[in-house]
């Protein structure tokens, strides 16, 4: 099955590394999504007709549009991302999914061609956090998607959002922070190994009432999903950059 993902990343055992800057285009802008509860895990599906969000730089082989945001959780508040640092996993893991710009229209070789994908993963923590008033107090960039969430419980519903909140958050961690990144795989069926994961591990604080309107979400089989997270898989090997 070639590199698998997630994985663990170890600080020390990473190898130091710098890189051009990577190229946020046309990113971090107002945009409408779909917000869709798809029986299994959270998707935020970008409109294909709007200006693409371009991904380039770095030890980028070329340019990638941003087609998807995909969130993974888990039963608790420490045990929700896929990827885990330093033998620690958080409460939430988003996926920003990228497909390579010269394979649009050729949907198979995105999969086949091993430069075909990229994601950009960041994590959020259920914690206190001074600037929003005390415990248990909401993210106000982040309660747009929560409330969103809680019109899409029942498998296969969706709704438009506006994301213009969230990518403020992404863009404030990934501006400035180093981040971490090595060759892996998806991490759904038929977990091809075709992904440079791109990982910050600066944590984004939300409220443990929006982190638990992930768990109410109905999965298609008719139960909660309380977890929807890969487990870790070897590292085999595999060389970790910190950039």
């Amino acid at each position: 099955m070639g590199d698998q993902s997630p994985i663990n990343i170890s600080r020390e055992n990473c190898k130091q590394f710098n890189p051009p800057p990577l190229i946020y285009s046309s990113y971090f802008l107002r945009r409408q999504v779909v917000a869709q509860n798809d029986g299994e895990k959270v998707r935020l599906l970008l409109n294909e007709q709007e200006t693409p969000a371009c991904l380039s730089g770095g030890e980028l082989r070329g340019t990638y549009d941003l087609k998807e945001i995909q969130f993974r959780w888990g039963p608790n508040n420490s045990s929700g991302t896929e990827h885990a640092l330093n033998g620690r996993k958080f409460s939430l893991e988003a996926q920003l999914i990228h497909y390579k710009s010269e394979y649009q229209g050729f949907p198979d070789m995105v999969i086949t061609q091993p430069d075909g994908i990229v994601v950009v993963s960041f994590f959020f923590q259920v914690a206190c956090h001074p600037d929003f008033g005390g415990c248990n107090q909401d993210n106000p960039r982040f309660a747009i998607l929560a409330e969103a969430l809680r019109t899409i419980q029942n498998p296969l519903s969706s709704v438009q959002l506006d994301i213009e909140g969230i990518m403020s958050l992404f863009e404030e961690k990934a501006t400035p922070e180093g981040y971490f990144t090595y060759f892996g795989s998806l991490t759904t069926p038929n977990y091809e190994s075709v992904v440079t994961w791109i990982l910050y591990p600066t944590l984004i604080i939300i409220s443990d009432p929006q982190m638990q309107c992930f768990r109410n979400l109905i999965s298609a089989n008719g139960n909660i999903i309380l977890a929807n997270a890969r487990p870790l898989q070897p590292i085999n090997g595999r060389i970790i950059l910190y950039c």
